[in-house]
């Protein structure tokens, strides 16, 4: 009896045992043990974040468009698979690991990080700091430090106040080689906006403004400045009152095979764009207007190219003193080098109180131009003196004007120089007789019909009409084998700028034209 019941109560037991094992076993999904990956993170993006390090949801970002950079189209896509991808926000924190969710604070801090492909997104927002950049990259993986698309980012100088007035020192400061720094505004420094000085490093779709002196300038090698907006800089001088003359863009002291182009530059308050104490530096495609001194200065350079840009006054500077307002001005200040190798070509220029100037220096063997070609340029009314000014210097060496459109069509002469056995004229158009030292052969005096669309602001101003003198009567030149809107002159080139394609209404589709 005593053995059947212990049979029994095995047997109830054993059943109890199986009920509660096939309960464990079914239970709900919701109420399963955690899973290890979730307790131990490997990913940086998966650490918790403190709402203090959340970047800003992009509609929290100031909207005024002309703040916001473009969005950055010329971003490498072809950089090293082992390069990383850090962030900045004006809410993050340098302790942070410069993730997307965890960004860091500072641009400062965020450069100092940086190696050969890496690239550097800061988040929309306004940084108050100085930046050097003295990390480099490599021809083949650049680093890239760049706004975040969409996003208005500003690097300020505290209203004129960092740095310090007179310090010397820039804004924002690349000594770095292999740098491309995009999207962003550099604006209100105490002293200069930005400046390059290492090599292969390129600036581009930058807004720079209300800077104290300098706005932006490039003095090492092989660098580029691209789709720029510069205006309101060298307030040092504002309304002409600081006796100092800044310029706001500049390939200058000592920059080799800088390049400026597709950027706009107006009312600054010394000079536009200019290169000096260069070589091989080449201004193109760029609108420079309204600048109280001149619009575009080249002085102690040697091979420089000057081509297709637009350059007129509006009379906005006319009421404030002294300024000179010059369209195109080449000038020799100290001779360090001796300005040689000089092209002029494709250019528009209206209104500015001397379309071309050269301004010598102090009259010495070599103080004239020497090897300065100006060739198929559009100048048109001049507000003081001459259209073309040429007076300072009679020692010029193998110097030529030709093919060139010149109207003055108010009392004021086309040009004003002195003969000179190595400045030489021919086939330009002039809209009435020069002097004697300017005249050559192939020349045409009369109107050239211009089209007059629109605005002289607006290239389409300056086409030629269909029974213009100046279609076909120029020379065939080696260095102008296209236009400023670069389209090819072909074997019977046009006098001026614009070579005549039929009276068009909207400008032609030129990738890159500001």
């Amino acid at each position: 009896m005593n053995k059947l019941f212990r049979v029994f109560l095995a047997f109830v037991v054993c059943l109890f045992i199986s009920v509660i094992s096939l309960h464990i076993d079914t239970l709900p999904a919701h109420i399963n043990t955690p899973t290890t990956h979730i307790d131990t993170p490997t990913d940086p993006t998966a650490i918790p974040t403190d709402q203090i390090n959340t970047p800003l949801a992009p509609t929290a970002i100031p909207t005024d468009h002309i703040d916001i950079p473009t969005v950055p189209t010329a971003i490498p896509t072809d950089i090293s698979l082992n390069a990383n991808t850090y962030y900045v926000s004006s809410i993050g924190n340098n302790n942070n690991p410069g993730t997307f969710t965890s960004p860091w604070r500072t641009i400062s801090y965020g450069v100092a990080h940086l190696t050969a492909g890496d690239t550097l997104y800061i988040r929309g927002g306004t940084y108050q700091e100085m930046v050097e950049i003295v990390v480099d990259g490599t021809a083949s993986n650049p680093i890239i430090i760049s706004g975040y698309p969409g996003e208005a980012v500003i690097v300020d100088g505290k209203g004129n106040t960092l740095p310090a007035h007179g310090s010397g020192h820039y804004l924002v400061k690349i000594v770095g080689d292999y740098i491309a720094f995009s999207n962003m505004t550099v604006q209100d420094s105490g002293e200069h906006g930005i400046g390059v000085f290492g090599s292969h490093s390129t600036i581009e779709y930058l807004i720079v403004r209300g800077n104290w002196r300098k706005g932006a300038g490039l003095s090492g090698s092989y660098e580029i400045a691209d789709h720029l907006t510069v205006y309101n800089n060298a307030l040092v001088n504002e309304f002409g009152a600081g006796g100092t003359l800044p310029t706001a863009l500049s390939a200058g002291r000592s920059p080799d095979h800088a390049i400026i182009r597709h950027c706009i530059v107006y009312r600054n308050w010394g000079i536009g764009l200019s290169t000096y104490e260069s070589t091989n530096s080449t201004l193109e495609d760029n609108i420079s207007y309204d600048n109280y001194n001149n619009n575009i200065y080249i002085s102690d350079a040697t091979d420089v190219l000057l081509q297709r840009n637009l350059v007129y006054s509006t009379g906005f500077m006319n009421s404030h003193r002294g300024n000179t307002q010059t369209g195109i001005a080449l000038w020799d200040e100290i001779y360090k080098p001796d300005s040689a190798r000089i092209t002029i070509i494709n250019n528009l220029v209206y209104g500015t109180k001397n379309c071309l100037r050269w301004l010598s220096g102090p009259l010495h063997e070599g103080s004239g131009m020497n090897q300065v070609l100006i060739a198929n340029n559009t100048f048109v009314n001049s507000t003081k003196e001459s259209c073309i000014d040429i007076s300072d210097s009679p020692i010029h060496y193998n110097t030529i004007f030709e093919n060139n459109i010149v109207v003055q069509e108010n009392n004021l002469p086309t040009i004003m120089v002195s003969a000179s056995p190595g400045l030489l004229f021919s086939n330009n158009l002039w809209s009435k007789t020069p002097v004697a030292a300017a005249q050559g052969p192939g020349d045409i005096i009369g109107d050239p019909m211009l089209a007059k669309t629109n605005t002289f602001a607006d290239p389409l101003w300056f086409q030629l009409l269909s029974d213009s003198p100046a279609i076909d009567h120029a020379v065939v030149l080696a260095e102008v084998i296209d236009d400023y809107w670069q389209n090819l002159r072909g074997a019977s080139p046009d006098m001026g700028a614009i070579e005549y394609q039929g009276v068009l209404s909207s400008t032609p589709a030129i990738t890159g034209l500001p």
